[in-house]
């Protein structure tokens, strides 16, 4: 019976199960000792718009020391140890992202021969969270400020949102006729 070293030495692929990357509910990848990707799944490519080979250069997509903080989980989970970590950062698309990540060391018997990596997408969830801050500090001004006018502009979709008591400036709850968030921002400074 060989032992994993001498596998390691003739170069073998990791081996993975494929169900166990398809049937995951987030986006899983695997790299090698040299941080290859050697599989991923569909999520991982839904994620990243096709080009999950990205999301493994990570100085392609994250300012430098963003860079280098995933270059050393990554050495760190190679080194033995489970690390988490999250992201936030802008996709292909230019749109924002919030990502939480999980590196897991990957053994082939006693020896560390890659990594195994978990992404979940908290963008959404992130999204949810801030608007409901949002609101739950409008609502304490209106509490405590009688009068308030409360006005806000949606830069991504050219929508106001305004409080009760200022639908008397009618103006404030039609659509901005924009699409382009540099025209909002000049039309409202």
């Amino acid at each position: 019976m060989e032992s994993n070293v001498e596998q390691l030495e003739r170069g073998e692929r990791i081996n993975i199960d494929p169900l166990l990357l398809d049937q995951y509910p987030d986006a899983v990848y695997v790299l090698d000792c040299d941080l290859r990707l050697v599989d991923s799944n569909e999520k991982l490519s839904l994620l990243f718009n096709g080009e999950e080979e990205r999301f493994i250069h990570p100085a392609s997509w994250l300012p430098k020391a963003e860079s280098e903080r995933v270059q050393a989980f990554h050495q760190r989970s190679l080194q033995g140890e489970t690390v988490h970590y999250e992201l936030q950062a802008l996709n292909a698309d230019g749109r924002s992202i919030h990502l939480s990540i999980t590196n897991t060391p990957l053994y082939t018997g006693r020896v560390i021969t890659g990594l195994y990596g978990v992404v979940k997408d908290l963008t959404t969830q992130t999204e949810l969270r801030e608007r409901y801050n949002r609101m739950k500090v409008s609502r304490v001004l209106f509490e405590r400020i009688p009068g308030l006018i409360l006005i806000e502009l949606d830069l991504d979709t050219g929508t106001f949102y305004h409080s009760p008591r200022s639908s008397s400036c009618g103006a404030a709850s039609r659509r901005l006729p924009f699409t382009r968030q540099s025209a909002c921002r000049s039309t409202v400074t």
